[in-house]
């Protein structure tokens, strides 16, 4: 989701002021102790190249966007003896807090009508943990339609699911996270309907 990435370094970064070091600790793995360990032969150099190059790729797009962040006056980068560490912004600090009433922003909640459908439907979704609102109010949303759990993340009911539902799914930026099915014959879920 836009402005996702940029939401994580601005509250990285708001916590406390970081060096650049232990903001990309935050982000990536440790791609130099591997680099190391490879060149010392414990983990032999030819099999893990390509795993360091890309992760030194990644880290470079990593200090593009803190670059960019600087140009935006969203962090300020501030030399001290122990090394480069950045600060957020006045500017950062307003950017993070629309970003988080963006990103964070719960739905409220709707009573959507229940209609009874001839087929089960199974609600499956993988919503990130940044979007925990989105997240809780399409399972309380599931539980009004009286639909039931069966996994974490994956609900079967017998109710359509009515199209300002769907509309409020895009709304909230996650239709993309959820998979819709229908069931039209019966098996082991035989005993629900």
């Amino acid at each position: 989701m836009k402005g996702e990435l940029t939401f994580k370094i601005l509250e990285t970064i708001e916590r406390a002021s970081f060096a650049t070091a232990d903001i990309i600790d935050v982000f990536t793995s440790g791609y130099a102790e591997s680099y190391r360990k490879a060149r010392r032969g414990m983990l032999g150099y030819r099999k893990h190249r390509e795993s360091w190059v890309e992760k030194l790729k990644n880290n470079q797009k990593f200090y593009n966007l803190l670059y960019k962040l600087q140009k935006q006056g969203l962090v300020l980068k501030q030399k001290r003896r122990e090394g480069t560490f950045w600060i957020i912004s006045r500017k950062g600090e307003e950017r993070l807090q629309k970003l988080k009433e963006r990103l964070l922003k719960r739905p409220p909640k709707k009573n959507y009508p229940s209609v009874k459908s001839k087929s089960f439907k199974i609600v499956s979704f993988d919503i990130p943990e940044f979007n925990r609102k989105q997240r809780d109010w399409l399972r309380e949303t599931l539980k009004r339609l009286n639909y039931q759990l069966v996994q974490k993340s994956v609900w079967i009911g017998k109710n359509e699911l009515p199209i300002e539902f769907i509309e409020d799914l895009r709304k909230y930026n996650i239709l993309n996270n959820v998979e819709i099915f229908s069931i039209n014959r019966k098996g082991t879920i035989k005993n629900l309907g």
